[in-house]
This record gives C-alpha cells, structure tokens and sequence, in this order.
C-alpha cells in the first residue's frame, strides 16, 4: 500500500549545524570537486588576463605671482573702474588650478595626445582586426580617461597624483609624464594668448583717454600683464610643477593572483555550502 504524506499549511524545519556537517560529509565528494574547479578557474583567469601596471606622477599647482594684481584700476570710477574685469583678467590661483584639473582631464587634450602619438592602434591592438571600421579618436578619448587615466587630488596638502595602468610599464611611465607636460603647454599658450590680448585692449583704452590717473592705473596693470606673458613664455610647469616623476614601475599592480586564488577557494565554499544546505531543506522522498 503506498503511504501518503499530507502537509497543511506552510511547515518550517529546524536545520541543525550537525546536520548540515554530516549531509556534506555525505557529499564531500562532489563538495571537493565544486571547490577545485572553482580554485582553477581563478588561478586561469588571474594567468590569462595581462599584467597591469602603475606609474604615477605627483605635481603641485605652480603658485600665480601675479594674483590679485588687477586691482590697478579698481576704485577709479567710471567707464573705467571695470575695466581689468571686462579685459578678462586671472581671478587667481584657485582658478588657475582647477582649470589645469580639467585641462588634463579633458577630451581636448587626450584627443590631441592620442593623435600626436599614434596610441589608437595601440590601445585597441587586440581588436583593430576584428573591427571593419577603426575605432575614432573620440571613442579612444574615452576609453583612455574610463581605464587608463586616473588623476587624484589630496584635499589636505593640494597635491595632485596622475595615474596611469597599462600593460607597458614604460608606456605607462611616458604616458604620465607626457601629459603633465601637455597640459603645462596648454595653459602656458593659452596664457600666452589671453596676455597678448589683454595687452592689445590695453593699449586701445589708453589712447582713447587723457585723464592721467587713468593712464597710470592702465600703465601698471599693463606692465603686470606683459610681465605675465614674459613668465609664461619661460616656464615649462606653467600650471603643474612636476615634485616627482613617473618611473616604469618593477612590478605589476594588477592582477594579484594570491587574490584570485583566495577569492576562487571563497566563491567555491560558498557553493559547497550552499549546496549542502539545499540537500537539507529539500523535502524527503515519499515512501511507497
């Protein structure tokens, strides 16, 4: 005669440490061989992805000696009393340095950077044959700032630390050293060119005044200004003052392979147990 088992309503059963030793001690070799592989398939995954590594640069803001300069001609009055602001002056050394933040960080300039360099095909060498177009700089742009490029600032002492991964660590040392200096040209030129054009208005707004005062207060801000551009043109670390280089690191950053190892062996356990705890809770067969 076969014997039915009826439950009514929800049935909840206690699941003893004991029992769940003995259910995988019962298993254990199923356990064990979940574990294996699991160990394996880390300890290939960490062998078969490249070795990445770091090299780092660390670089200070370059001070603005002529911050707070412009105020020559304020309090004059007038059309005048605006004027250094309406040239479009520095508004100082806070600003000169988070615009060189985002210079570097910028599509601009690692678009320029790539291009100047060549680095497409190197950066996608693993998959210039298997695409039918060339990836474009802009797509370039942005995998090299997501995975390549990492730039941190200390909010405490104001350094700033450029970080570059890559497969190379020469390529990786060059790369950091290279774009601090590109990012020195850029603002160094666009100094260069903003000075020049402040000379310019300067000149035109002393000509059209003869009111003495006014020459003078355009006369000393138009000497702070070429003074500007004689600065600019004889700094290389215009905004970035490199304090230590990027060197090709000795040893890889990434992937820790005893990491690996470790999280493998962990994910494995966790199956195994998993597995045990199912094999307790899973209701018994019925009895005929």
């Amino acid at each position: 005669m076969q014997s039915l088992h009826t439950i009514e309503g929800p049935a909840i059963r206690e699941i003893h440490v004991g029992e769940v030793i003995s259910t995988a001690w019962n298993m254990k070799g199923r356990l064990v061989t979940v574990i294996f592989l699991s160990v394996i398939s880390a300890v290939l995954a960490a062998f078969i992805l490249p070795d990445e590594y770091e090299a780092s640069v660390l670089v200070a803001p370059s001070e603005d000696e002529f911050a707070g300069s412009r105020g020559g001609l304020n309090g004059i009055g007038g059309q005048y009393s605006g004027l250094a602001a309406l040239a479009g002056f520095s508004a100082g050394g806070d600003t000169k340095k988070s615009e060189s933040l985002a210079v570097l960080q910028s599509d601009s300039l690692i678009q320029s950077f790539i291009k100047s360099r060549n680095l497409i095909g190197v950066l996608f060498k693993d998959e210039m044959n298997n695409r039918t177009e060339p990836p474009t700089p802009w797509k370039a742009s942005r995998f090299f700032r997501k995975k390549i490029l990492t730039v941190v600032e200390d909010k405490k002492t104001g350094l700033i630390t450029v970080t570059i991964v890559w497969t190379d660590p020469h390529q990786a040392a060059q790369w950091a050293n290279e774009l601090v200096a590109l990012t020195n040209a850029w603002m160094r030129d666009r100094a260069i060119r903003d000075t020049e054009r402040h000379i310019s208005y300067l000149n035109q707004e002393s000509e059209k005044t003869s009111i003495i005062p006014v020459k003078s207060a355009i006369s000393a801000v138009l000497e702070t200004e070429i003074k500007k551009a004689m600065l600019a043109r004889g700094s290389d670390e215009y905004a970035l003052k490199v304090l230590d280089p990027a060197e090709p690191p000795e040893k890889r950053a990434r992937p820790n392979r005893l990491i690996w190892c470790a999280m493998g062996a962990l994910i494995g356990i966790s199956i195994a147990i998993g597995m045990a705890l199912l094999s307790c809770i899973r209701p018994p067969r019925q009895s005929e």
